[in-house]
């Protein structure tokens, strides 16, 4: 397995890295959450989305360039942010568009950190995840103009098209 532990020689030097890191993603997300919370009605789901799916690229593409224990506490608290509001962001665009209400979507964030765990377990690098992740948020960015605009929020904003 090629881990940060591994490549930066976390093992010995310092013990309390990981824990900034997870400190620096929650910190993130619940900053995201309250900000989210604000400007949901606001904006465009769609624009929102893609716009934080390209955040996180960029995150993880100078993740992969410049490894350094910096460069990765910071893109976890990118990741966190981006996280957090594109699941948000994702839920409420998917759950005004389908045609019945149902709660199985609510599955969606822990189904893709489990499939994140098998994906690392299968390449065992952790830099071909992010290139992974990477080629999968690009195609999702290409398909996602075919996906339509929440209903509901243009209604609320009078945004017909």
């Amino acid at each position: 397995y090629k881990t940060w532990i591994n490549q930066l020689n976390l093992l010995c030097e310092d013990t309390y890295f990981f824990s900034y890191c997870i400190f620096f993603y929650f910190i993130a997300m619940i900053i995201s959450i309250l900000m989210t919370v604000k400007v949901i009605n606001e904006f465009e789901r769609k624009s929102v989305i893609l716009s934080f799916l390209k955040l996180l690229i960029l995150a993880q593409l100078i993740m992969v360039i410049f490894p350094g224990s910096f460069t990765i506490a910071f893109s976890c608290f990118i990741f966190g942010i981006c996280n957090s509001v594109i699941g948000c962001f994702l839920f409420v665009l998917i759950y005004e568009n389908l045609k019945t209400r149902c709660s199985y979507i609510q599955i969606m964030i822990p189904l893709s950190a489990v499939l994140q765990i098998c994906l690392f377990y299968l390449v065992k690098n952790w830099e071909k995840l992010c290139l992974i992740n990477i080629a999968v948020s690009l195609i999702v960015i290409y398909f996602f103009d075919y996906f339509i605009e929440s209903f509901e929020f243009l209604h609320v904003n009078r945004k017909y098209k």
